[in-house]
């Protein structure tokens, strides 16, 4: 299991960083790793199947619950070849015209034994870096 939560105040504009969260479709465009998302809306949820390269090829799918006047933006796992869970939260708190403070939590489990040293990886390196892609592609 692997854990991540992120808590930092960005110099973006909320709304602008809000769009960029919520606009799946283009993950593969700024998000490292990301090779392809397609977006299910069957009116009563919104999910996500997202082809990504996290250790190796992983196919999962999630729904998303979304509540954009609370700023809140959660999902959880449906399916996936190899997660058991991932579950987490966007909460976007507006500091200003042009700050916002994020809250960013994960919560992810494998089917098969991750080592340490890549779990490790996962938690100081790439999410931080994440955390940055999305920012300045809400600064674009």
């Amino acid at each position: 299991m692997a854990q991540a939560e992120i808590k930092k105040v960005l110099d973006v504009d909320p709304k602008k960083f809000w769009d960029v969260i919520t606009t799946f479709s283009e993950y593969p465009e700024f998000v490292d790793g990301c090779k392809s998302v397609e977006i299910h809306d069957s009116g009563e949820a919104l999910e996500a199947t997202y082809q990504i390269w996290v250790i190796k090829d992983i196919e999962y799918r999630i729904r998303y619950e979304i509540d954009e006047p609370s700023g809140s933006l959660k999902w959880e796992l449906v399916r996936s070849d190899f997660l058991k869970k991932n579950t987490g939260f966007w909460k976007l708190t507006p500091q200003g015209e042009h700050s916002v403070e994020v809250h960013y939590s994960l919560d992810i489990e494998f089917k098969i034994p991750v080592p340490g040293l890549i779990l490790k990886k996962l938690l100081k390196t790439n999410f931080p870096k994440m955390i940055k892609d999305f920012e300045d592609r809400a600064k674009r």
